[in-house]
């Protein structure tokens, strides 16, 4: 029996974000063989269990880089940022004029302002630098506006009033390097959380012990899976610490340097099903 972990954007989803047939039936197969198949991403548990739910599959979940845990039907670790830290965070970014989204146990909070200040922001720098690219900036906005799960609301004093929400990831965006330089500089410093990187322009920001690694090495440990039957498949940055932990690591052919170099195996690209490619050659041929 192996533990497959893999990961979602850039892995899993094609490049319009959807399973593909080779990919779910390739899951499928390697289910019926008896290995058990997690997901492992830094999307919200909300937006996976649907993702997973039109492609008709059904796995355990990593959700928010590593922040919850659940399996056969209940969550087995859900690591929350404290409440000081999340109001902290919240100031930073409206200081800065960063977009921001809290990915909470209630759901996607996004706020319409902040979409707002956004799309400002990629038409400043459009205007400041002609390389920059307003298309991809866009789309990577759109990503974000099509999660599953999503709660819109007006102003931030409708989440600062929901006395029972949890965070289990504060999420920042930002396409203004300056911006960037200020506020990993910011963050730095601080111990009572950890700064998870995967693209350039995102900011992850979770609870001191998140990360996909610690999240698929203390699953590993809780279904009896030693690490050298763990296989991570994975694109980005965010990945490498499931890398570190498993077995055996597979990257996207559309992965970053960084992920190839340390990998065991390099698979095809997410839009050449490198998913279904991966498990097969890498996992189910060499288990015969």
């Amino acid at each position: 029996m192996n533990l497959i972990a893999i990961d979602l954007d850039g892995t899993m989803l094609s490049g319009k974000g959807t399973i593909s047939h080779n990919n779910r039936e390739a899951v499928r197969r390697a289910q019926a063989e008896g290995n058990i198949v997690v997901i492992v991403s830094g999307r919200a548990f909300q937006d996976i269990i649907e993702i997973l739910k039109d492609a008709k599959l059904e796995c355990p979940i990593i959700a928010a880089n590593g922040a919850l845990i659940y399996h056969d039907g209940r969550v087995i670790q859900n690591l929350y940022l404290d409440g000081n830290t999340v109001k902290d965070l919240l100031k930073i970014s409206e200081k800065l004029g960063i977009y921001y989204e809290l990915y909470t146990n209630k759901g996607i909070y996004q706020l319409e302002n902040e979409k707002m200040n956004i799309m400002k922001e990629i038409s400043s720098l459009r205007k400041k630098d002609p390389a920059f690219s307003e298309h991809k900036a866009n789309q990577m906005m759109v990503t974000q506006y099509k999660q599953k799960g999503i709660i819109n609301v007006l102003d931030k004093q409708e989440i600062l009033l929901e006395k029972s929400l949890a965070v289990t990831k504060f999420f920042m965006i930002s396409f203004d390097l300056e911006k960037h330089k200020w506020l990993e500089r910011e963050l730095e410093k601080r111990a009572d959380l950890t700064v998870i990187k995967s693209d350039i322009q995102k900011f992850e920001i979770a609870h001191p012990k998140v990360s996909k690694g610690n999240a698929l090495q203390a699953f590993a440990n809780f279904i009896g899976i030693p690490l050298n039957r763990v296989t991570a498949i994975g694109d980005n940055l965010n990945d490498i610490s499931m890398f570190c932990v498993s077995g055996t690591s597979i990257a996207m052919g559309n992965a970053v340097e960084a992920i190839k170099n340390i990998a065991t195996y390099v698979t095809k690209s997410c839009d050449e099903d490198g998913v279904a490619y991966g498990i097969q050659h890498y996992i189910i041929q060499k288990d015969k």
